[in-house]
């Protein structure tokens, strides 16, 4: 067991994990610690009961992994459509002021297709 000494606000770090424990107040006989880590991460007092029946089997690192792949594409996936959306309301602003009205019906029209609520894939 390693054992340090702390003073109030100084951390403690876990940096392969991006975990850090650090002490935000004390009086005797009692230190309060706040813990940063991972969502993935779980953190309990040793005296609480497994709680694998409540909360369910921590999320193994491979799966931590997975969500965070997925959470990835769908960002890039987003990013996509709003650039696309940004040049479509570029176009539409200059037919706009160009009066062509006919073209920028047909782009509106483009636009709204594209914005209508349906599930991000790679296809779309």
């Amino acid at each position: 067991m390693l054992v340090l000494s702390r003073r109030l606000n100084e951390k403690i770090l876990f940096p392969g994990m991006s975990i850090s424990v650090q002490v935000v107040a004390f009086k005797p006989g009692q230190v309060r610690l706040g813990i940063e880590a991972p969502p993935e991460v779980t953190v309990l007092r040793e005296e609480v009961p497994d709680r694998v029946a409540e909360w369910g089997a921590p999320a193994s690192p491979l799966r931590g992994a997975a969500t965070l792949l997925r959470l990835r594409k769908a960002n890039q996936l987003l990013r996509n459509r709003l650039r696309a959306g940004s040049a479509d309301l570029k176009l539409l602003r200059r037919q706009l002021d160009l009066g062509m009205n006919d073209e920028a019906r047909v782009t509106l029209d483009k636009m709204e297709e594209d914005f209508e609520l349906q599930p991000m894939t790679q296809e779309n």
